[in-house]
């Protein structure tokens, strides 16, 4: 069977059989989240309506994910838009948690403090709240998952990836 205890550090602890799982100590950073008002939700692919967002080049699917939990998250697939131009200006999310997974393709950023990153299939990439980025090329066929909280970050531009 399984259940859950928090540890001495303020770790939420969840057992499953033998196993143990780890999740991160919120008690330290302030990050709170009530996730007791949850919805269930089922997104099917047949179904999927992409539609242009926070980014020209981009079309972005959501996943229902920020109806389900009341604004705290958003889950979306991101695809780029076949003969769209590309450019991309550095900037910097406020999140409290921020995804990034390959699905398919390519994509590469310049991150704060981190240089060049290049991500393929099966990659992934947490990007901390405020950390300067930009992108800097993707695949035609690039596509991601990404998940954030809160559903409602800001975006800030900003001068340079560098400070």
């Amino acid at each position: 069977m399984g259940g859950s205890f928090q540890d001495s550090a303020g770790s939420q602890v969840f057992t499953i059989g033998n196993r143990r799982r780890h999740t991160a100590s919120f008690a330290a950073t302030g990050f709170k989240v009530n996730m007791t008002n949850q919805r269930f939700a089922v997104n099917h692919a047949a179904d999927a309506a992409f539609e242009r967002g926070l980014r020209p080049f981009f079309e972005y699917r959501d996943l229902g994910i920020t109806q389900a939990t009341g604004g705290q998250v958003v889950a979306h697939v991101i695809r780029a838009v076949p003969g769209a131009g590309f450019s991309s200006q550095a900037h910097l999310h406020r999140t409290q948690f921020q995804l990034v997974y390959v699905l398919k393709g390519w994509i590469e950023f310049e991150y704060e403090g981190q240089g060049v990153v290049r991500l393929v299939a099966g990659d992934s990439v947490h990007q901390p709240s405020g950390i300067r980025h930009r992108e800097l090329g993707h695949s035609d066929d690039i596509e991601l998952l990404e998940v954030v909280m809160p559903a409602d970050f800001k975006t800030e531009l900003v001068d340079t990836v560098q400070p």
